[in-house]
C-alpha cells in the first residue's frame, strides 16, 4: 500500500509542545515516525526550523529519515504563490508559498495551524479519513 505524503509546516510541529494542539500534532507526529505516513519538509519549514527552539527541532529530528522527503522552492512554485496572492487566494506570501510548494509536488494533503484549530478533536484513526485525496 503506498503511503499518504503529507505536507506540514512549523505549525505542526511546534503544535506539540502547545497545550491546545498537542494531542492532534503528536498523533500525526507519531505516524511519520512509524512510518505510516511521510511527511513532506520544505526548505521553508527546514529554514523556520532553524529558529526555533530546540524541542522544536528535536521533533522532526526523531522522525527517521526514510519517513521525510525534503521538498524545495522552485520557480514554479513561486509563481503560483504570486498567483494566489495576485488573485486574492491567499494574503501571506509565506502561506501561498507553503500552498504552491504542496500542490506542485502532489502531496496527499497539507496541514497547518488552521487544520489544526479546525480537527483538533480527531481521534488517532482520523488523520488518515482527514488526509484522503
Amino acid at each position: 500500500m503506498k503511503r499518504l505524503r503529507i505536507y506540514i509546516d512549523i505549525s505542526v510541529i511546534g503544535g506539540c509542545l502547545d497545550k491546545e494542539f498537542q494531542n492532534v500534532s503528536r498523533q500525526l507526529i507519531d505516524k511519520f515516525k512509524q512510518g505510516e505516513m511521510i511527511v513532506v519538509i520544505s526548505e521553508l519549514t527546514t529554514l523556520e526550523l532553524k529558529d526555533a527552539p530546540r524541542e522544536v527541532r528535536n521533533i522532526v529530528r526523531d522522525i527517521p529519515e526514510k519517513n521525510i522527503e525534503y521538498v524545495e522552492l522552485t520557480e514554479e512554485a513561486v509563481n503560483l504563490a504570486g498567483k494566489y496572492i495576485a488573485e486574492g487566494v491567499i494574503g501571506k506570501l509565506v502561506d501561498a508559498e507553503h500552498i504552491a510548494i504542496a500542490t506542485i509536488n502532489r502531496v496527499c494533503g497539507r496541514v497547518s495551524e488552521l487544520e489544526l484549530q479546525t480537527h483538533c478533536k480527531l481521534t488517532e484513526d482520523s488523520w488518515i479519513q482527514f488526509c484522503k485525496p
